[in-house]
């Protein structure tokens, strides 16, 4: 996960706060810097690194 944290970082200035597991290798993140609520603000492959929101 460093490597998606450092993407993230450097694309949105954001830090991952919280991560949930949803299954097929996919997690929902929450990051310290924008309260989305019951959202995630994004969801990160495990195998890829690819992440969207």
């Amino acid at each position: 996960m460093k490597t998606f944290e450092d993407k993230l970082y450097k694309a949105y200035h954001m830090t991952p706060r919280r991560y949930k597991y949803i299954g097929n290798g996919n997690w929902e993140v929450w990051v310290k810097e924008n309260d989305t609520g019951k959202n995630p603000y994004v969801t990160v492959n495990e195998n890829t690194g690819d992440f969207h929101g």
